[in-house]
């Protein structure tokens, strides 16, 4: 959260808490990522292997990528959650002004 003179956090320091829950975190962002580009590798590496009809390396490819495919599926879910939390957060945020 930016806290510079100008900055929004400096603007609203009495929400900072509130804020704070519902500002994406920089690591998190890197690590989905990192997870959608390893499972997005995988499968451009199938289609390769496609192209050229190797059967066999279609199929040690899909075998030796379960741990990036479920890497992929946890990042899913915790973005969802991450997502489901913040919508909870602004409407709480907003209905608490509304008041």
């Amino acid at each position: 959260m930016n806290f510079g003179d100008n900055g929004f956090g400096k603007r609203y320091i009495a929400y900072k808490d509130e804020l704070g829950s519902i500002l994406i975190n920089y690591e998190f962002i890197r690590q989905f990522i990192g997870s959608i580009n390893g499972f997005r590798n995988v499968l451009m590496t199938i289609q390769c292997a496609q192209k050229y009809n190797d059967r066999d390396l279609i199929n040690l490819i899909m075998a030796n990528s379960r741990l990036v495919f479920d890497d992929y599926m946890k990042s899913i879910r915790v973005f969802k959650g991450w997502f489901d939390e913040t919508q909870k957060h602004i409407t709480a945020f907003r209905d608490s002004q509304l008041n």
